[in-house]
């Protein structure tokens, strides 16, 4: 928020919204018996007869099957770590963990086997669920180069054998109730100032952080939101798994990002908003196809994870035709200031926004000069 001096640093929190005591498997709980059948979560391959879909009765169901098995393998309490490209079975294990009882670690299917070594070993992950490959990388050959270096890690499953896997669970397997406070995921963060970082997330947090998110861009019921953000970012598996939840609507999960692709499911899944990081938006733009997509029924944009350019607000808001959203956070925080789509465009274009329902922001500066700019606090 550049710009405010120490006369206008501080902002109270907005108490008016609650907070809920709220969990990653108890929202899907509830989804499913509100709204159990509406569509939860579309698989977004390239073709639309091949997509696979879930309503939430379906999701919960598929849920706590996963969680049945995981507790065949792990005692609730434990961290499992997933290392996978996008996939609807990675939302899988993501509600299964959390119906399970157990601590999300989620990794970057990118990462070499030091880097992934580093986190499975940092995390203390007990077990490890992942791809067999990920772009020509043969995801378990690079597990067995530095499996000694990870004596606490005992479970590997290949989500090769994910129905087998499922199927080892016992229908009799009682599921432990999560409290808000528990540890729901660990992430990791970029490591530009030395290797990644985990940050313990709990389920109040995200949960209500992506409530939020979906309220403050009046996403509800017949909304659908193409998802191209990596699972193992909160962006990806908090904010745009966890908002459509608890907003009762719909999830198409692309493959991972193709703007071609994500265009066409936006289009042929009648997708309701134009969202992801900077980079993606522009790149959507810049598509020869963009011009000749029906986006129609695009009502709402919203981009973070890096500076927007108000140049890029305002092209993107002229060329859908809706107002853009610019969401700042941290991987540690989630969500913490937001445009909102009634604000004016030039707030829209040239700010962050206003803090989220039940975030105190500060901007100070280490030596606490009067006047001067500094850095936000939460």
């Amino acid at each position: 928020m550049p710009g405010i001096t120490s006369s206008a640093s501080y902002q109270p929190a907005d108490v008016s919204r609650p907070v809920l005591e709220t969990t990653v498997g108890g929202v899907l709980r509830e989804a499913a018996e509100q709204a159990a059948g509406t569509i939860a979560l579309v698989e977004g391959t390239p073709g639309p007869g091949g997509r696979r879909r879930w309503s939430y009765a379906d999701l919960l169901a598929a849920s706590e099957g996963a969680a049945r098995a995981l507790l065949g393998r792990f005692a609730p309490g434990e961290r499992v770590a997933v290392w996978a490209p996008n996939s609807p079975e990675w939302l899988l294990m993501e509600f299964g963990a959390a119906l399970a009882g157990l601590t999300l670690v989620t990794v970057n299917p990118a990462l070499r086997a030091g880097e992934a070594a580093h986190v499975l070993g940092q995390s203390r992950a007990h077990g490890v669920v992942l791809a067999p490959a990920y772009r020509g990388a043969d995801l378990p050959e690079v597990l067995a180069q530095v499996r000694g270096r990870l004596p606490g890690l005992r479970e590997v499953i290949s989500l090769a054998d994910w129905d087998s896997f499922v199927r080892s669970g016992s229908p009799a397997e009682r599921l432990p109730d999560a409290g808000p406070d528990d540890e729901a995921q660990i992430p990791y963060t970029s490591g530009t100032t030395g290797l990644p970082k985990g940050a313990i997330l709990r389920h109040r947090g995200i949960t209500n952080s992506a409530r939020f998110c979906a309220e403050i861009l009046q996403a509800g019921p017949g909304d659908v939101w193409v998802n191209p953000m990596p699972l193992f970012h909160t962006a990806g598996c908090a904010l745009f798994t966890l908002g459509p939840v608890q907003g009762r609507f719909t999830q198409v999960l692309a493959p991972g990002f193709d703007r071609g692709l994500v265009l066409h499911l936006i289009e042929s899944e009648r997708g309701t908003a134009l969202a992801g990081v900077p980079t993606m938006l522009l790149a959507q733009l810049d598509h020869p196809d963009f011009p000749g997509r029906d986006l129609s029924q695009v009502r709402s944009a919203f981009a973070g994870g890096a500076t927007v350019p108000p140049a890029l607000v305002r092209r993107i808001e002229s060329a859908a035709g809706v107002p853009l959203s610019i969401q700042y956070g941290q991987t540690e925080a989630s969500c913490i200031t937001q445009t909102r789509p009634g604000d004016s465009p030039a707030d829209r274009a040239e700010t962050l926004g206003r803090p989220h329902p039940q975030v105190e922001v500060q901007i100070t500066h280490p030596a606490h000069p009067r006047d001067a700019a500094g850095r936000l606090r939460r």
